[in-house]
């Protein structure tokens, strides 16, 4: 597979820098591709472009996303865009995204409500191991889950696998 200009990996980062106020300034281009997945990171700072294709923090230190960019994916939902938290520390979702066009996979994270989520994600919630998931699967007919139909236009599912399963044969 071949990488593009507007992929960045968490390789090209040092692990030893803890905010991405230490990046330099990143080009503000809707077609980029920032994976920081199990990196030591523990502030977005503000530095960030307003619009990503996909923004992967799974498994980092962060406690909150001020400075997460506003728009992540596009207005069509396109597998593997979106937002990628699973495994990390943040316990909501205030600062995060206006939009997303894509998954939100908070797996594995302590968020429990729907506070600071965006206002509409045309894609998935993937939210398995989370007091959300526990939440929307004692009551199936809730306020909690009207509220997530109202954001998700793709619904909920405990993990990825959940989604590719409904391709096989």
């Amino acid at each position: 597979k071949q990488k593009t200009a507007y992929d960045i990996s968490r390789s090209d980062w040092s692990s030893d820098v803890c905010s991405s106020d230490l990046f330099p300034t990143i080009l503000n281009s809707p077609r980029l591709n920032l994976m920081l997945g199990n990196n030591p990171l523990t502030s977005l700072g503000s530095r960030l472009p307003r619009q990503i294709k996909r923004l992967d923090l799974s498994g980092t230190q962060l406690q909150s996303l001020q400075g997460c960019p506003k728009m992540i994916g596009s207005d069509t939902f396109i597998s593997y865009d979106g937002l990628y938290l699973e495994g990390s520390n943040i316990k909501n979702m205030v600062g995060g995204p206006e939009y997303i066009g894509g998954f939100l996979d908070i797996s594995g994270t302590k968020i429990s409500s729907f506070e600071g989520f965006p206002k509409k994600v045309e894609g998935i919630l993937i939210c398995g191991k989370t007091p959300l998931y526990k939440a929307l699967q004692e009551n199936p007919y809730s306020e909690l889950v009207k509220t997530l139909k109202s954001i998700f236009s793709g619904g909920y599912i405990s993990a990825y696998e959940d989604y590719e399963a409904q391709f096989d044969n």
